[in-house]
């Protein structure tokens, strides 16, 4: 019965990273295809290389949307393939988060968990952040429904990683 409750509590956190740290993450319902789909369409250009950890799901997902995917099989110990596809900077992002909330916070509440997405992703944007922008961003909501204009990685290569938060 204790086992049930604390799973209740771990979240699976999509996080999509390209190499210029455009983000895109989500807090999924389940680690299906479907999910995956849901969170991901338009938001990854067809002409992005995916690279994930192997995955049924990340497969279907690929296959829907139409992009190129480059599977890893880091349970083996591969963790760069063709020398240059790899999911390390996105595992980064995800090792923070979970730092950043753990450590800082003390964990969060569900119902705010989207809010603390936004604020992690408007925190490690490319650009300056001053206290001007924190505060617009923090207006009406803004914070929260943050999104990548355009598509990620336009030619370019994106890390897709499922994450458990929690």
């Amino acid at each position: 019965m204790q086992y049930q409750a604390f799973k209740q509590l771990i979240h699976s956190i999509l996080v999509a990273r390209d190499r210029r740290s455009h983000t895109v993450d989500g807090i999924l319902k389940n680690e299906g295809a479907d999910e995956l789909v849901r969170h991901l369409d338009d938001r990854i250009s067809i002409a992005a290389v995916v690279c994930a950890d192997a995955s049924l799901a990340h497969e279907l997902a690929a296959a829907k949307l139409g992009f190129p995917l480059k599977e890893l099989v880091t349970s083996s110990g591969q963790h760069v393939l063709d020398g240059i596809f790899h999911i390390q900077h996105v595992n980064a992002y995800h090792s923070h988060l979970k730092r950043w909330i753990g450590g800082v916070f003390h964990s969060v509440a569900t119902k705010y968990l989207r809010h603390y997405l936004g604020w992690r992703r408007r925190l490690t944007e490319n650009v300056s952040l001053t206290p001007v922008r924190l505060a617009n961003g923090a207006n009406c909501g803004t914070l929260v429904q943050t999104t990548v204009t355009g598509h990620l990685a336009v030619g370019g290569i994106v890390g897709v990683v499922l994450c458990l938060l929690g």
